[in-house]
């Protein structure tokens, strides 16, 4: 990246360019050809970085698990025993050693969500929480006038007239604006979820039912469906590990002990284990249990699944594929 810029604040950019009092920015892209030596350097210098990694992986797998500043004093200690990695770029041996460690601790992230009503999604850590947003509540007003519009101009049997094509092109503007504004939060929420956790446990919630029942609008408004849908595209493109966890028996289920408790009511927001005495939020003790039950099948990093008994009643968790190695990290 280069900058050209006069003392007197013009610059000439580009071949010959001039640009007058404004400052450009302009990109090359160079290709390397390195010789025999300098090829045989950077084999060598790869060689020692990977080493350095693999030797940090069998620490980890022997229960070790030192962190970055544990790892640099022994690439210290091992530096001064041996030649061969003193050879090398200790920059290059360290920056390799960050990275293991950015890597380790990326890959042991996991995160349980619940879909809900007042609160759109809840997790296990409540930075990752989706608040209900209400975009279609705060259009009602205007989406009203328009539909007067509409009701007032029709007449049943005659052509409708332009001030009824107006209106309902107004309505459908807002309809339209609302669901954009819901899939746009969507989106913000679900590639913040799938860039910081590689385990994502999701309650497979079908929100069909919602229709029929006093909090129709309510959820239909919070666009639970394509939040689901958008987060596990999300985590399928980017290699993540997504369980679609059914929610029968999530909100009964204690999260400590793991004690079925008696049915919980739709007003109640606070879950009591009369077992263990936990208390916690409902639908955040729901989001534990649905992460508990998605750990304990073990759909984990390895991909491989341990039979392990779920929790009580909680059964049936069904890991979503990922697609082919090619297609991971597009997102």
């Amino acid at each position: 990246m280069t900058e050209l810029v006069t003392d007197d604040g013009q610059g000439y950019v580009g071949a010959g360019r001039y640009v007058a009092g404004v400052i450009e920015t302009v990109r090359y892209s160079y290709r390397l050809r390195p010789g025999v030596q300098a090829e045989s350097a950077l084999l060598a210098e790869w060689n020692r970085c990977r080493f350095l990694w693999n030797e940090a992986v069998n620490m980890q797998k022997t229960g070790q698990r030192p962190n970055f500043a544990g790892l640099c004093k022994l690439l210290t200690e091992a530096r001064g025993r041996v030649v061969w990695l003193r050879e090398g770029s200790q920059v290059a041996q360290q920056q390799v050693l960050r990275t293991y460690g950015l890597a380790l601790a990326q890959s042991f992230k996991a995160i349980g969500i619940d879909w809900g009503v007042r609160t759109t999604a809840t997790t296990t850590d409540p930075t990752y929480d989706l608040p209900y947003l209400g975009h279609r509540r705060r259009c009602a007003a205007e989406l009203g006038r328009a539909q007067r519009k509409m009701s007032r101009r029709y007449t049943r049997g005659k052509a409708p007239p332009n001030g009824y094509q107006r209106a309902k092109r107004a309505a459908a503007k807002l309809h339209r604006k609302a669901a954009n504004q819901n899939k746009h939060a969507g989106r913000v929420w679900a590639k913040g979820v799938v860039d910081n956790h590689q385990i994502i446990a999701v309650e497979d919630f079908k929100p069909k039912f919602l229709a029929r029942s006093t909090m129709a609008r309510k959820s239909a408004d919070a666009a639970i469906g394509a939040a689901k849908a958008e987060l596990i595209e999300r985590g399928k493109r980017a290699g993540r590990t997504v369980v679609l966890v059914p929610p029968a028996y999530t909100t009964m289920t204690c999260s400590r002990c793991c004690e079925r408790q008696a049915r919980l009511g739709l007003a109640e927001q606070t879950f009591r284990c009369a077992d263990c005495g936990f208390t916690a939020g409902r639908d955040l003790n729901a989001a534990r249990v649905i992460l508990a039950t998605a750990e304990r099948i073990r759909a984990g990093v390895d991909d491989v699944r341990h039979l392990l008994h779920p929790l009580n009643g909680v059964v049936g968790a069904v890991r979503v594929r990922n697609p082919p190695a090619s297609a991971v990290g597009n997102r």
